[in-house]
Protein backbone atom coordinates (compact mmCIF):
# COMPACT_ATOMS: atom_id res chain seq x y z
CA UNK A 1 0.00 0.00 0.00
CA UNK A 2 1.07 3.24 -0.87
CA UNK A 3 2.83 4.79 2.47
CA UNK A 4 1.22 7.96 2.17
CA UNK A 5 -2.11 6.67 1.87
CA UNK A 6 -1.42 4.42 5.19
CA UNK A 7 -0.68 7.62 7.30
CA UNK A 8 -4.32 8.84 6.09
CA UNK A 9 -5.65 5.52 6.88
CA UNK A 10 -3.98 5.29 10.31
CA UNK A 11 -5.79 9.07 11.08
CA UNK A 12 -9.18 8.04 9.66
CA UNK A 13 -8.78 4.59 11.93
CA UNK A 14 -7.70 6.74 15.25
CA UNK A 15 -11.01 8.77 14.62
CA UNK A 16 -13.19 5.42 13.84
CA UNK A 17 -11.83 4.40 17.53
CA UNK A 18 -13.09 7.65 18.87
CA UNK A 19 -16.00 6.91 17.73
CA UNK A 20 -16.64 3.36 18.46
CA UNK A 21 -15.31 4.42 22.34
CA UNK A 22 -18.08 7.61 22.38
CA UNK A 23 -20.66 5.06 21.19
CA UNK A 24 -20.31 2.38 23.72
CA UNK A 25 -18.60 4.42 26.70
CA UNK A 26 -15.37 3.47 26.68
CA UNK A 27 -13.46 6.16 27.16
CA UNK A 28 -10.32 5.91 29.43
CA UNK A 29 -10.65 7.93 32.54
CA UNK A 30 -7.77 10.28 30.94
CA UNK A 31 -10.03 11.26 28.14
CA UNK A 32 -13.32 11.14 29.88
CA UNK A 33 -11.61 14.56 32.09
CA UNK A 34 -10.28 15.49 28.71
CA UNK A 35 -14.12 15.99 27.24
CA UNK A 36 -15.09 17.79 30.42
CA UNK A 37 -12.44 19.90 30.67
CA UNK A 38 -13.63 20.97 27.13
CA UNK A 39 -16.71 21.13 28.04
CA UNK A 40 -16.66 23.45 30.53
CA UNK A 41 -14.08 25.91 28.30
CA UNK A 42 -16.21 25.71 25.40
CA UNK A 43 -19.20 27.03 27.22
CA UNK A 44 -18.04 30.38 27.44
CA UNK A 45 -16.13 30.39 24.30
CA UNK A 46 -17.66 28.94 21.65
CA UNK A 47 -21.49 28.22 22.93
CA UNK A 48 -22.28 25.27 22.02
CA UNK A 49 -23.83 22.44 23.88
CA UNK A 50 -22.57 19.46 25.66
CA UNK A 51 -21.50 16.82 23.44
CA UNK A 52 -24.40 13.53 22.63
CA UNK A 53 -22.47 10.30 22.60
CA UNK A 54 -21.40 9.63 18.44
CA UNK A 55 -22.74 7.00 16.58
CA UNK A 56 -20.46 3.93 16.20
CA UNK A 57 -18.20 3.93 12.89
CA UNK A 58 -18.17 1.89 9.94
CA UNK A 59 -15.62 -0.81 9.95
CA UNK A 60 -15.63 -0.42 6.13
CA UNK A 61 -13.33 2.18 3.66
CA UNK A 62 -15.78 3.62 1.33
CA UNK A 63 -15.84 6.18 -1.99
CA UNK A 64 -18.72 7.93 -3.86
CA UNK A 65 -18.21 7.02 -7.37
CA UNK A 66 -17.14 10.39 -9.76
CA UNK A 67 -18.93 11.31 -11.99
CA UNK A 68 -17.26 11.09 -15.32
CA UNK A 69 -14.76 14.20 -15.78
CA UNK A 70 -15.90 17.17 -18.28
CA UNK A 71 -14.10 17.90 -21.18
CA UNK A 72 -11.11 19.55 -21.39
CA UNK A 73 -11.31 21.45 -24.42
CA UNK A 74 -14.43 23.74 -24.94
CA UNK A 75 -16.03 24.09 -28.02
CA UNK A 76 -16.72 27.88 -27.73
CA UNK A 77 -17.12 30.69 -25.03
CA UNK A 78 -20.40 31.36 -23.93
CA UNK A 79 -21.88 35.03 -24.45
CA UNK A 80 -22.00 35.41 -21.14
CA UNK A 81 -18.53 34.77 -20.44
CA UNK A 82 -18.11 38.26 -22.90
CA UNK A 83 -20.80 39.75 -20.81
CA UNK A 84 -18.88 39.30 -17.84
CA UNK A 85 -15.87 40.86 -19.29
CA UNK A 86 -17.90 43.96 -19.63
CA UNK A 87 -18.59 44.32 -16.35
CA UNK A 88 -16.57 46.19 -13.75
CA UNK A 89 -14.38 44.02 -11.96
CA UNK A 90 -13.65 44.57 -8.46
CA UNK A 91 -10.28 44.76 -6.56
CA UNK A 92 -9.35 41.81 -5.58
CA UNK A 93 -8.64 41.51 -1.82
CA UNK A 94 -7.38 39.13 0.89
CA UNK A 95 -10.14 39.45 3.75
CA UNK A 96 -12.58 42.12 3.75
CA UNK A 97 -13.19 42.84 7.65
CA UNK A 98 -16.77 42.13 8.26
CA UNK A 99 -19.31 45.26 8.58
CA UNK A 100 -20.18 45.62 12.14
CA UNK A 101 -23.55 44.69 13.42
CA UNK A 102 -26.13 45.39 15.60
CA UNK A 103 -25.89 43.99 18.90
CA UNK A 104 -28.09 41.26 19.95
CA UNK A 105 -27.72 39.29 22.98
CA UNK A 106 -26.27 36.02 22.48
CA UNK A 107 -28.46 32.58 22.69
CA UNK A 108 -27.02 31.27 26.17
CA UNK A 109 -24.75 28.41 26.60
CA UNK A 110 -26.99 26.50 28.71
CA UNK A 111 -30.20 27.20 26.42
CA UNK A 112 -32.01 23.52 26.10
CA UNK A 113 -31.16 21.25 23.46
CA UNK A 114 -33.56 20.48 20.27
CA UNK A 115 -35.49 17.45 20.55
CA UNK A 116 -34.64 15.51 16.86
CA UNK A 117 -37.80 13.78 17.19
CA UNK A 118 -40.26 16.55 18.33
CA UNK A 119 -38.61 19.04 15.98
CA UNK A 120 -38.02 17.03 12.84
CA UNK A 121 -40.30 14.19 13.14
CA UNK A 122 -43.74 16.46 14.69
CA UNK A 123 -42.89 19.20 12.84
CA UNK A 124 -45.44 20.58 10.33
CA UNK A 125 -44.77 19.01 6.34
CA UNK A 126 -44.20 21.03 3.67
CA UNK A 127 -46.97 22.01 1.28
CA UNK A 128 -47.28 19.50 -1.23
CA UNK A 129 -49.11 22.00 -3.38
CA UNK A 130 -48.52 25.21 -3.62
CA UNK A 131 -51.05 27.62 -2.15
CA UNK A 132 -53.18 29.19 -4.94
CA UNK A 133 -53.46 33.21 -4.12
CA UNK A 134 -55.55 35.65 -6.62
CA UNK A 135 -54.79 39.22 -7.01
CA UNK A 136 -57.49 41.17 -7.29
CA UNK A 137 -56.20 44.53 -6.49
CA UNK A 138 -52.21 45.03 -6.98
CA UNK A 139 -50.03 46.53 -4.65
CA UNK A 140 -49.68 50.60 -5.52
CA UNK A 141 -46.89 51.43 -7.11
CA UNK A 142 -44.88 54.40 -4.75
CA UNK A 143 -42.84 57.02 -6.06
CA UNK A 144 -39.56 58.01 -4.67
CA UNK A 145 -41.16 60.63 -2.16
CA UNK A 146 -43.57 57.85 -0.78
CA UNK A 147 -41.18 54.71 -0.29
CA UNK A 148 -38.97 57.75 1.74
CA UNK A 149 -42.06 58.14 3.88
CA UNK A 150 -42.54 54.22 4.52
CA UNK A 151 -38.81 53.45 4.81
CA UNK A 152 -38.45 52.02 8.87
CA UNK A 153 -35.00 53.33 9.68
CA UNK A 154 -32.63 50.28 11.83
CA UNK A 155 -29.14 49.77 12.51
CA UNK A 156 -29.71 46.77 10.97
CA UNK A 157 -26.29 45.51 8.95
CA UNK A 158 -25.89 41.98 7.07
CA UNK A 159 -23.01 40.49 5.66
CA UNK A 160 -23.89 37.89 2.90
CA UNK A 161 -21.54 36.03 0.67
CA UNK A 162 -22.43 34.64 -2.72
CA UNK A 163 -20.61 31.66 -3.69
CA UNK A 164 -20.85 31.16 -7.69
CA UNK A 165 -20.30 27.56 -7.91
CA UNK A 166 -16.65 25.83 -9.31
CA UNK A 167 -14.44 28.40 -11.59
CA UNK A 168 -11.18 26.25 -11.61
CA UNK A 169 -9.80 24.35 -14.48
CA UNK A 170 -10.44 20.35 -14.30
CA UNK A 171 -7.76 18.59 -12.68
CA UNK A 172 -7.81 14.43 -11.94
CA UNK A 173 -6.74 13.84 -7.97
CA UNK A 174 -2.63 13.84 -8.03
CA UNK A 175 -0.44 14.63 -5.22
CA UNK A 176 -0.33 18.10 -7.11
CA UNK A 177 -3.77 18.86 -8.53
CA UNK A 178 -7.42 17.86 -7.86
CA UNK A 179 -9.06 18.98 -4.53
CA UNK A 180 -9.78 18.36 -1.18
CA UNK A 181 -6.00 17.69 0.14
CA UNK A 182 -5.29 15.76 2.37
CA UNK A 183 -2.80 16.98 5.40
CA UNK A 184 -1.45 13.42 6.31
CA UNK A 185 -1.06 11.97 3.10
CA UNK A 186 0.25 14.98 1.11
CA UNK A 187 -1.81 14.83 -1.30
CA UNK A 188 -5.34 15.63 -3.20
CA UNK A 189 -7.91 12.60 -2.91
CA UNK A 190 -10.48 14.12 -5.58
CA UNK A 191 -10.54 15.54 -8.87
CA UNK A 192 -11.60 19.43 -9.08
CA UNK A 193 -15.04 19.68 -10.20
CA UNK A 194 -15.25 21.82 -13.23
CA UNK A 195 -18.92 21.79 -12.99
CA UNK A 196 -21.54 21.63 -15.25
CA UNK A 197 -22.22 22.84 -19.42
CA UNK A 198 -23.71 21.97 -22.35
CA UNK A 199 -24.33 23.94 -26.21
CA UNK A 200 -21.94 26.25 -24.99
CA UNK A 201 -23.09 27.08 -21.78
CA UNK A 202 -20.74 26.61 -19.18
CA UNK A 203 -22.15 26.41 -15.15
CA UNK A 204 -18.99 28.60 -13.62
CA UNK A 205 -19.57 31.16 -16.21
CA UNK A 206 -23.26 31.74 -15.37
CA UNK A 207 -23.30 31.34 -11.78
CA UNK A 208 -20.20 34.23 -11.87
CA UNK A 209 -22.00 36.56 -14.09
CA UNK A 210 -25.71 36.17 -11.96
CA UNK A 211 -23.77 36.95 -8.79
CA UNK A 212 -22.67 39.88 -10.30
CA UNK A 213 -25.45 41.32 -11.10
CA UNK A 214 -27.01 40.19 -7.43
CA UNK A 215 -24.06 41.97 -5.79
CA UNK A 216 -24.92 45.31 -7.69
CA UNK A 217 -28.29 45.34 -6.66
CA UNK A 218 -27.37 44.45 -2.74
CA UNK A 219 -24.96 46.89 -3.08
CA UNK A 220 -27.55 49.73 -3.54
CA UNK A 221 -28.83 49.12 0.20
CA UNK A 222 -25.30 50.70 1.19
CA UNK A 223 -26.69 54.32 0.35
CA UNK A 224 -29.68 56.13 1.41
CA UNK A 225 -29.98 56.99 -2.05
CA UNK A 226 -29.19 53.82 -3.01
CA UNK A 227 -31.97 52.35 -0.97
CA UNK A 228 -34.43 53.77 -2.48
CA UNK A 229 -33.58 52.92 -5.81
CA UNK A 230 -33.21 49.43 -4.03
CA UNK A 231 -37.19 49.50 -2.74
CA UNK A 232 -38.04 50.46 -6.14
CA UNK A 233 -36.83 46.72 -7.31
CA UNK A 234 -38.48 44.97 -4.00
CA UNK A 235 -41.79 46.48 -5.06
CA UNK A 236 -41.78 44.52 -8.42
CA UNK A 237 -42.02 41.55 -5.97
CA UNK A 238 -43.48 42.50 -2.02
CA UNK A 239 -46.08 45.01 -0.90
CA UNK A 240 -44.20 48.24 0.58
CA UNK A 241 -46.78 50.72 0.50
CA UNK A 242 -49.57 48.90 3.35
CA UNK A 243 -46.17 48.65 5.85
CA UNK A 244 -43.06 49.75 6.83
CA UNK A 245 -39.57 48.87 4.80
CA UNK A 246 -36.60 48.11 7.27
CA UNK A 247 -33.92 50.18 6.00
CA UNK A 248 -30.82 47.75 6.34
CA UNK A 249 -27.48 47.67 4.63
CA UNK A 250 -26.16 44.09 3.17
CA UNK A 251 -22.60 43.95 2.76
CA UNK A 252 -21.68 41.53 -0.22
CA UNK A 253 -18.83 39.14 -0.73
CA UNK A 254 -17.99 36.76 -3.65
CA UNK A 255 -15.49 33.89 -3.03
CA UNK A 256 -14.79 34.53 -6.28
CA UNK A 257 -14.60 36.86 -8.85
CA UNK A 258 -12.96 35.25 -12.12
CA UNK A 259 -13.43 31.91 -13.57
CA UNK A 260 -9.72 30.39 -14.01
CA UNK A 261 -9.34 31.46 -17.85
CA UNK A 262 -10.48 34.97 -16.76
CA UNK A 263 -7.95 34.95 -14.10
CA UNK A 264 -4.62 37.43 -14.06
CA UNK A 265 -3.12 34.68 -13.00
CA UNK A 266 -4.36 31.43 -15.40
CA UNK A 267 -1.00 30.46 -16.42
CA UNK A 268 -0.18 30.08 -13.12
CA UNK A 269 0.45 26.10 -12.52
CA UNK A 270 -1.62 26.13 -9.56
CA UNK A 271 -3.84 28.81 -10.31
CA UNK A 272 -6.85 26.25 -9.04
CA UNK A 273 -5.84 27.20 -5.20
CA UNK A 274 -8.24 30.01 -5.56
CA UNK A 275 -10.72 28.21 -6.70
CA UNK A 276 -10.71 24.76 -4.59
CA UNK A 277 -13.54 24.09 -1.73
CA UNK A 278 -10.20 23.08 0.73
CA UNK A 279 -7.21 24.38 1.90
CA UNK A 280 -4.51 23.62 -0.91
CA UNK A 281 -0.86 24.26 -0.63
CA UNK A 282 0.05 28.08 -1.57
CA UNK A 283 2.57 26.47 -4.36
CA UNK A 284 4.38 23.80 -5.20
CA UNK A 285 8.68 23.96 -5.44
CA UNK A 286 10.29 23.40 -8.66
CA UNK A 287 7.18 23.68 -10.56
CA UNK A 288 4.04 22.19 -10.51
CA UNK A 289 4.49 18.73 -9.49
CA UNK A 290 7.33 20.00 -6.78
CA UNK A 291 7.08 19.50 -2.94
CA UNK A 292 4.11 21.30 -1.56
CA UNK A 293 4.77 24.29 0.42
CA UNK A 294 3.94 24.37 4.12
CA UNK A 295 2.08 27.60 3.63
CA UNK A 296 -1.30 26.65 2.75
CA UNK A 297 -4.06 28.36 0.44
CA UNK A 298 -7.34 29.28 2.26
CA UNK A 299 -9.99 27.35 -0.08
CA UNK A 300 -13.49 28.74 -0.23
CA UNK A 301 -14.71 27.58 3.02
CA UNK A 302 -12.21 28.99 5.19
CA UNK A 303 -12.68 31.88 3.26
CA UNK A 304 -16.34 31.94 3.81
CA UNK A 305 -16.07 31.41 7.68
CA UNK A 306 -13.23 34.03 8.08
CA UNK A 307 -15.68 36.74 6.90
CA UNK A 308 -18.44 35.44 9.48
CA UNK A 309 -21.67 36.08 7.58
CA UNK A 310 -24.77 36.14 8.03
CA UNK A 311 -26.46 34.19 5.04
CA UNK A 312 -24.34 32.29 2.34
CA UNK A 313 -25.90 32.01 -0.78
CA UNK A 314 -24.45 28.71 -3.55
CA UNK A 315 -25.45 29.44 -7.08
CA UNK A 316 -25.14 26.37 -9.35
CA UNK A 317 -26.63 24.77 -12.27
CA UNK A 318 -27.47 21.31 -12.13
CA UNK A 319 -27.39 18.63 -15.94
CA UNK A 320 -28.96 15.54 -16.08
CA UNK A 321 -27.99 12.64 -18.89
CA UNK A 322 -32.17 12.78 -19.49
CA UNK A 323 -32.54 15.82 -21.37
CA UNK A 324 -36.31 16.49 -20.37
CA UNK A 325 -35.56 16.89 -16.59
CA UNK A 326 -35.30 20.50 -15.45
CA UNK A 327 -36.64 22.97 -12.74
CA UNK A 328 -35.03 24.17 -9.73
CA UNK A 329 -33.86 22.36 -6.59
CA UNK A 330 -32.66 23.19 -2.64
CA UNK A 331 -29.62 20.94 -1.71
CA UNK A 332 -29.14 20.55 1.98
CA UNK A 333 -27.44 18.58 4.71
CA UNK A 334 -29.54 16.83 7.59
CA UNK A 335 -28.13 17.27 10.81
CA UNK A 336 -26.26 14.57 13.12
CA UNK A 337 -29.22 13.20 14.48
CA UNK A 338 -30.68 12.07 10.94
CA UNK A 339 -26.92 10.24 10.33
CA UNK A 340 -26.98 9.01 13.51
CA UNK A 341 -30.12 7.12 13.53
CA UNK A 342 -29.04 5.63 9.89
CA UNK A 343 -25.55 4.44 11.14
CA UNK A 344 -27.36 2.86 14.34
CA UNK A 345 -29.70 1.21 11.92
CA UNK A 346 -27.30 -0.15 9.75
CA UNK A 347 -24.29 -1.21 12.25
CA UNK A 348 -27.03 -2.98 14.65
CA UNK A 349 -26.27 -6.31 15.16
CA UNK A 350 -23.81 -6.63 12.22
CA UNK A 351 -20.59 -6.99 14.53
CA UNK A 352 -17.73 -6.34 12.10
CA UNK A 353 -19.62 -6.58 9.27
CA UNK A 354 -19.36 -3.88 6.79
CA UNK A 355 -22.39 -2.16 5.04
CA UNK A 356 -21.14 -3.37 1.21
CA UNK A 357 -22.31 -6.40 2.91
CA UNK A 358 -25.64 -5.63 3.02
CA UNK A 359 -27.93 -6.52 -0.12
CA UNK A 360 -30.44 -3.99 -1.30
CA UNK A 361 -33.01 -6.16 -0.77
CA UNK A 362 -32.62 -6.52 3.36
CA UNK A 363 -34.36 -5.77 6.16
CA UNK A 364 -31.79 -2.94 6.94
CA UNK A 365 -32.35 -1.46 3.57
CA UNK A 366 -35.97 -1.05 3.90
CA UNK A 367 -35.30 0.54 7.70
CA UNK A 368 -33.38 3.15 5.97
CA UNK A 369 -35.57 4.25 3.36
CA UNK A 370 -38.36 3.85 5.79
CA UNK A 371 -36.56 6.71 8.08
CA UNK A 372 -36.06 8.69 5.35
CA UNK A 373 -39.79 8.98 4.08
CA UNK A 374 -40.82 9.23 7.83
CA UNK A 375 -38.21 12.71 8.58
CA UNK A 376 -38.27 14.01 5.01
CA UNK A 377 -41.27 14.55 3.31
CA UNK A 378 -40.29 15.75 -0.34
CA UNK A 379 -37.73 12.01 -0.70
CA UNK A 380 -38.09 12.15 -4.35
CA UNK A 381 -34.12 12.36 -4.80
CA UNK A 382 -32.48 10.48 -2.09
CA UNK A 383 -31.07 7.33 -2.79
CA UNK A 384 -30.93 4.55 0.13
CA UNK A 385 -26.95 3.46 -1.07
CA UNK A 386 -26.18 6.95 -1.40
CA UNK A 387 -26.96 8.05 1.95
CA UNK A 388 -25.81 5.39 3.77
CA UNK A 389 -22.51 6.03 2.21
CA UNK A 390 -22.56 9.73 3.33
CA UNK A 391 -23.03 8.53 6.71
CA UNK A 392 -19.81 6.71 6.73
CA UNK A 393 -18.29 9.73 5.34
CA UNK A 394 -19.73 12.11 7.50
CA UNK A 395 -18.22 9.65 10.51
CA UNK A 396 -15.00 8.45 8.87
CA UNK A 397 -13.91 10.14 5.67
CA UNK A 398 -14.55 6.64 4.40
CA UNK A 399 -17.11 6.01 1.28
CA UNK A 400 -19.36 3.15 1.83
CA UNK A 401 -19.14 -0.21 -1.03
CA UNK A 402 -15.53 1.03 -1.68
CA UNK A 403 -12.32 1.38 -0.42
CA UNK A 404 -12.11 5.09 -1.08
CA UNK A 405 -10.96 7.87 1.39
CA UNK A 406 -11.70 11.46 0.68
CA UNK A 407 -10.87 12.68 3.94
CA UNK A 408 -11.95 13.83 7.06
CA UNK A 409 -13.03 17.13 6.01
CA UNK A 410 -13.10 19.36 8.89
CA UNK A 411 -9.64 18.88 9.31
CA UNK A 412 -9.12 20.49 5.71
CA UNK A 413 -10.65 23.80 6.82
CA UNK A 414 -8.99 26.60 8.96
CA UNK A 415 -11.57 27.28 11.54
CA UNK A 416 -12.07 26.68 15.10
CA UNK A 417 -12.72 23.09 14.96
CA UNK A 418 -9.45 22.05 13.77
CA UNK A 419 -6.46 22.44 15.92
CA UNK A 420 -3.10 20.90 16.40
CA UNK A 421 -4.51 17.83 18.19
CA UNK A 422 -6.44 15.32 16.65
CA UNK A 423 -8.47 13.85 19.48
CA UNK A 424 -9.66 17.63 20.91
CA UNK A 425 -10.24 18.46 16.75
CA UNK A 426 -12.69 15.49 16.38
CA UNK A 427 -14.32 16.44 19.90
CA UNK A 428 -14.63 19.94 19.15
CA UNK A 429 -16.29 19.33 15.53
CA UNK A 430 -18.73 16.83 17.12
CA UNK A 431 -19.55 19.22 20.09
CA UNK A 432 -20.70 21.95 17.45
CA UNK A 433 -22.39 19.20 15.05
CA UNK A 434 -24.54 18.17 18.45
CA UNK A 435 -25.00 22.40 19.88
CA UNK A 436 -28.27 24.02 19.16
CA UNK A 437 -27.43 26.11 16.55
CA UNK A 438 -26.68 23.65 14.04
CA UNK A 439 -29.95 22.04 15.31
CA UNK A 440 -31.68 25.32 13.86
CA UNK A 441 -29.61 25.07 10.66
CA UNK A 442 -30.28 21.72 9.87
CA UNK A 443 -33.51 20.00 11.20
CA UNK A 444 -36.76 21.24 12.02
CA UNK A 445 -37.70 24.84 10.53
CA UNK A 446 -40.43 26.67 8.48
CA UNK A 447 -40.42 23.90 5.63
CA UNK A 448 -40.74 20.95 8.52
CA UNK A 449 -37.41 19.71 8.03
CA UNK A 450 -33.80 20.77 6.76
CA UNK A 451 -34.06 23.99 9.35
CA UNK A 452 -33.20 27.27 8.46
CA UNK A 453 -30.90 26.40 5.38
CA UNK A 454 -33.53 24.36 3.87
CA UNK A 455 -35.83 27.49 4.56
CA UNK A 456 -33.51 29.46 2.78
CA UNK A 457 -33.20 27.94 0.25
CA UNK A 458 -36.48 27.32 -0.44
CA UNK A 459 -37.76 31.00 -0.07
CA UNK A 460 -34.91 32.32 -3.20
CA UNK A 461 -36.49 29.58 -5.44
CA UNK A 462 -40.02 30.64 -4.75
CA UNK A 463 -39.07 34.11 -5.60
CA UNK A 464 -37.49 33.31 -8.47
CA UNK A 465 -39.87 31.11 -9.85
CA UNK A 466 -42.59 33.71 -8.75
CA UNK A 467 -40.34 36.11 -10.66
CA UNK A 468 -40.12 34.25 -13.79
CA UNK A 469 -44.13 33.60 -13.87
CA UNK A 470 -45.08 37.51 -13.68
CA UNK A 471 -42.00 38.42 -15.86
CA UNK A 472 -44.11 36.15 -18.81
CA UNK A 473 -47.79 36.95 -17.46
CA UNK A 474 -46.58 40.89 -18.09
CA UNK A 475 -44.57 40.33 -21.25
CA UNK A 476 -46.86 37.91 -23.18
CA UNK A 477 -50.20 37.39 -21.16
CA UNK A 478 -51.63 35.23 -24.19
CA UNK A 479 -49.10 32.44 -23.79
CA UNK A 480 -49.00 32.24 -20.26
CA UNK A 481 -52.87 31.46 -20.04
CA UNK A 482 -52.08 28.80 -22.25
CA UNK A 483 -49.23 26.99 -20.00
CA UNK A 484 -48.40 26.87 -16.47
CA UNK A 485 -45.58 27.88 -14.59
CA UNK A 486 -44.12 24.13 -14.36
CA UNK A 487 -44.34 23.93 -18.38
CA UNK A 488 -42.81 27.64 -18.46
CA UNK A 489 -39.84 27.44 -16.22
CA UNK A 490 -39.79 23.93 -15.20
CA UNK A 491 -40.79 22.12 -11.60
CA UNK A 492 -39.91 23.08 -8.17
CA UNK A 493 -38.25 19.81 -7.23
CA UNK A 494 -37.20 17.73 -3.79
CA UNK A 495 -34.03 18.65 -2.46
CA UNK A 496 -30.38 17.42 -2.96
CA UNK A 497 -29.95 15.43 0.30
CA UNK A 498 -26.09 14.51 1.31
CA UNK A 499 -23.08 15.28 3.18
CA UNK A 500 -22.81 18.71 0.84
CA UNK A 501 -18.99 20.67 1.84
CA UNK A 502 -20.15 24.19 2.34
CA UNK A 503 -23.45 23.76 4.00
CA UNK A 504 -21.62 21.41 6.48
CA UNK A 505 -18.68 23.25 6.89
CA UNK A 506 -20.05 26.83 7.56
CA UNK A 507 -21.67 28.52 10.35
CA UNK A 508 -23.79 30.39 8.48
CA UNK A 509 -27.44 30.46 7.36
CA UNK A 510 -26.20 28.50 3.84
CA UNK A 511 -28.71 28.50 0.94
CA UNK A 512 -27.45 25.90 -1.90
CA UNK A 513 -30.12 26.30 -4.88
CA UNK A 514 -29.59 24.47 -8.46
CA UNK A 515 -31.00 27.11 -10.85
CA UNK A 516 -32.20 25.20 -13.89
CA UNK A 517 -30.71 22.21 -16.22
CA UNK A 518 -27.86 22.88 -18.85
CA UNK A 519 -28.85 19.59 -20.38
CA UNK A 520 -32.58 21.25 -21.16
CA UNK A 521 -32.84 22.90 -23.92
CA UNK A 522 -36.05 25.19 -22.27
CA UNK A 523 -34.09 25.71 -19.11
CA UNK A 524 -31.18 26.97 -21.34
CA UNK A 525 -32.82 29.09 -23.03
CA UNK A 526 -34.33 30.41 -19.93
CA UNK A 527 -30.76 30.77 -17.92
CA UNK A 528 -29.69 33.37 -21.24
CA UNK A 529 -32.87 35.13 -21.97
CA UNK A 530 -33.98 35.93 -18.15
CA UNK A 531 -30.67 35.96 -16.31
CA UNK A 532 -31.37 39.76 -15.00
CA UNK A 533 -34.83 38.41 -13.79
CA UNK A 534 -33.33 35.87 -11.89
CA UNK A 535 -30.53 37.67 -10.42
CA UNK A 536 -33.03 40.25 -9.35
CA UNK A 537 -35.48 38.20 -7.74
CA UNK A 538 -32.49 36.55 -6.13
CA UNK A 539 -31.37 39.78 -4.66
CA UNK A 540 -35.22 40.42 -3.31
CA UNK A 541 -35.02 37.25 -1.67
CA UNK A 542 -31.99 38.24 0.23
CA UNK A 543 -33.43 40.61 1.78
CA UNK A 544 -36.61 39.03 2.81
CA UNK A 545 -34.51 36.75 4.64
CA UNK A 546 -32.62 39.13 5.75
CA UNK A 547 -35.71 41.66 6.93
CA UNK A 548 -38.80 39.98 5.79
CA UNK A 549 -41.48 41.35 3.44
CA UNK A 550 -44.69 41.12 2.17
CA UNK A 551 -44.70 39.47 -1.32
CA UNK A 552 -47.39 39.70 -4.00
CA UNK A 553 -49.13 36.31 -4.19
CA UNK A 554 -49.89 35.30 -7.82
CA UNK A 555 -52.57 33.10 -9.15
CA UNK A 556 -51.17 29.30 -9.80
CA UNK A 557 -47.49 29.34 -8.86
CA UNK A 558 -46.73 28.81 -4.89
CA UNK A 559 -45.41 32.20 -3.60
CA UNK A 560 -42.73 33.32 -1.45
CA UNK A 561 -43.62 33.15 2.26
CA UNK A 562 -41.93 36.46 3.19
CA UNK A 563 -40.32 35.39 6.87
CA UNK A 564 -37.17 36.96 7.88
CA UNK A 565 -35.21 34.43 9.27
CA UNK A 566 -34.67 34.48 13.53
CA UNK A 567 -31.22 35.38 13.33
CA UNK A 568 -31.25 36.24 17.25
CA UNK A 569 -31.62 32.86 18.50
CA UNK A 570 -27.92 32.32 16.64
CA UNK A 571 -26.30 35.23 19.18
CA UNK A 572 -26.13 37.20 16.15
CA UNK A 573 -23.24 39.92 17.30
CA UNK A 574 -20.12 40.59 15.94
CA UNK A 575 -18.42 41.79 19.50
CA UNK A 576 -18.95 38.46 21.13
CA UNK A 577 -19.07 34.58 20.53
CA UNK A 578 -22.41 34.60 18.75
CA UNK A 579 -22.76 31.51 16.73
CA UNK A 580 -21.71 32.85 13.55
CA UNK A 581 -17.97 34.62 14.28
CA UNK A 582 -17.03 31.97 16.46
CA UNK A 583 -15.70 29.71 13.49
CA UNK A 584 -12.87 31.97 12.49
CA UNK A 585 -11.73 32.34 15.80
CA UNK A 586 -8.72 29.91 17.29
CA UNK A 587 -9.56 28.92 20.86
CA UNK A 588 -7.91 30.74 23.25
CA UNK A 589 -6.74 27.42 25.42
Amino acid sequence: MNFKKTISYMAAFAIMLMLSAASYGEMSDTNRAALEQLRTKMKSGAGTQPLKQPAPSYAVKSEKTQAPPPAKARARRSAAAQEIKALPQAPETALPAPATAPSTPPVPAAAPQSNFKTEVYSAPSAPSEPAVVSVKTPAPVLKAEDIVANIAKTDDCFDVVLDPGHGGRYEPARGYSGDHWDPFSKTFLLPYNFGASSSGIYEHEWTLHTAKKVEEILNLTRTDAGFIEFCKIVQKYADISSSKIKRVRINTHLTRRYSWEDDPEKNSPNVNKKYRLFDSPDSFSGGAKGKPSEKMYPGRISFINQLSPDLVVCLHNNSSPNRNVRGFSSVIVPHFDFFSNINGIITNGMGNVSPNDVKVNEPKYKKVASFITSVITRHEKIDVKTIISDTATYFTGFRAFTQKFIGLRYLMVTWRYNTSSLFTSFMLFFMRENSIYENYRRSGGPEGYGGDNFYSSEEIIRYVRAALWNDLKSSNANYAARTTPEEYAGEHASPFVSDWAIPLHVNAITSFIEIGYLSNAKDRKMLKEKQAVIAESIAVGIYSLLAGLKPVKLEGIESPRGAAIDFAKYGRDKNSNGYFNISCRPLAF
